[in-house]
């Protein structure tokens, strides 16, 4: 009878436990599973910082596999900041660019009588090769460098006197960068460039640059890199100089957005101001541009570009007059990658 009643006691002690169980309220049961998961996100969190330098050593050693250290950096992207560069890398790139520039009249009257300044249509042409290289610094910092030459022809139809000049540059550049390819990214930079001209021109060219770019995620339409960018340039001449191109100093400040319609085509679409000047010789031009970028389907990591741009360049030459001029131009360019990202959006946030 005891052991009926002890049984019986047990049993409905289990019971009670059962239904209390059943009506407990749900923060009576959070916290032990909080714990718990608080512990394997700090597991977690250990893994996928072990994970990166594993990554980065092999990278450095150029064993690693682009596709996998993406893999395995953005995994936990959604628990921290992913590295700046995912994996070391390099690319080559060549393009062609032609830029129009519509014939120049001004004028300037004293003493009843009339001067003209005219040239005439100008035609640009250049042709650019570049070899870059990307590397990690530091969790959040990286650097890139360049090496880059180009040959440009200049030629003037019309005007006083019809001019054909052709020149002859090469090159270098680094960049200093902090990245989080969630969030956007902050560039520094500087650059050389050698210039030979066949008509008597010879410079040397020393450039800065700061670019500041802002990464927005997908919100139904693409995501989107809004971007700013400012450059300087100045040349030191050695030779004569050139009043069809008076670049001895040069300003330029470009910005826009590029839509990723795809995770491999992004459609950019921007403006920009140039001013460039040469006692007492100045030109300032205000265009609009638009360009395509597609990572073409094929075995290797190929970029193709597109791109065109039209505006208005004011030219000055005191004592004379200022006159506007229509400009417009294109672009094409294909790039090859090497060690990069599986796609287009990877290898420019996250790789390049």
């Amino acid at each position: 009878m005891n052991a009926e009643r002890l049984l019986g006691g047990r049993v409905q002690r289990v019971r009670v436990r059962r239904l209390q169980s059943r009506n407990e309220r749900p923060g009576e049961t959070d916290r032990p599973f909080q714990d718990g998961r608080s512990f394997w996100l700090r597991q977690i969190g250990r893994g996928d910082r072990i994970s990166f330098f594993v990554i980065l050593v092999f990278g450095v050693l150029g064993t690693v596999n682009p596709e996998s250290a993406y893999a395995a950096t953005s995994e936990g992207a959604s628990w921290g900041r992913r590295p700046a560069v995912s994996a070391p890398n390099a690319r080559f790139s060549a393009s062609y660019n032609y830029l129009h520039t519509d014939s120049t009249e001004a004028s300037f009257g004293t003493g009843g009588s009339t001067s003209t300044l005219r040239y005439g249509e100008l035609e640009t042409q250049w042709g650019q090769a570049e070899v870059a290289g990307t590397l990690p610094l530091t969790h959040s910092t990286g650097v890139r460098g360049n090496l880059h030459g180009s040959f440009s022809s200049l030629s003037e139809d019309g005007g006083s006197g019809n001019q054909d000049v052709d020149t002859g540059a090469y090159g270098a550049a680094a960049e200093f960068f902090l990245r989080d390819p969630n969030l956007g990214s902050f560039t520094l930079g500087g650059s050389y460039d050698r210039l030979d001209g066949d008509d008597s021109f010879d410079a040397n060219a020393f450039g800065g640059v700061a670019d500041l770019r802002l990464f927005f995620p997908d919100f139904g339409s693409g995501e989107v890199d809004w971007f700013v960018r400012f450059e300087y340039e100045r040349r030191e001449v050695e030779g004569s100089g050139r009043p069809l191109d008076p670049r001895i100093d040069t300003y330029r400040v470009s910005g826009g957005a590029g839509w990723y319609l795809t995770n491999n085509f992004q459609f950019l679409l921007g403006g920009s101001w140039t001013r460039a000047e040469h006692s007492p010789i100045s030109r300032e031009d205000a265009e609009g541009f638009v360009t395509g970028r597609w990572k073409l389907p094929t075995a290797i990591s190929l970029e193709l570009s597109l791109g065109g741009s039209v505006g208005v360049s004011e030219y000055k030459q005191s004592p004379f007059s200022s006159d506007d001029r229509f400009i417009y131009g294109g672009n094409v360019g294909l790039t090859y990658r090497f060690g990069s990202g599986p796609t287009l959006v990877e290898s420019i946030r996250a790789f390049d």
